[in-house]
């Protein structure tokens, strides 16, 4: 799948539920082209949601959820920054 950076959620520094520093670059983009393509030993499943049904999964359902929930409260929010604090991808 090909994707398009568009804008950044936030970057979110925690302790991992198996006590590993985490620091998460969150974004958000646009698919431009191409398919999702699950690898089979790592990714059961997939489907497309909305941002706004995310605030209805259980924490059990969630990885990290104290971390998901903040970054859904700021999408829903639209707290969220441009992209040109970041730089493109160098290519050689």
């Amino acid at each position: 799948m090909d994707v398009k950076l568009i804008a950044a959620a936030g970057v979110y520094n925690f302790i991992s539920r198996t006590k590993n520093q985490v620091i998460l670059f969150h974004f958000i983009g646009e698919v431009t082209g191409g398919s999702i393509k699950l690898e089979e030993d790592e990714i059961s499943d997939c489907k497309w949601i909305k941002v706004s049904d995310l605030v209805t999964f259980e924490n059990e359902d969630l990885r990290e959820p104290n971390v998901i929930k903040q970054i859904i409260d700021n999408l829903l929010k639209e707290n969220v920054h441009s992209m040109s604090v970041y730089n493109e991808q160098l290519i050689q």
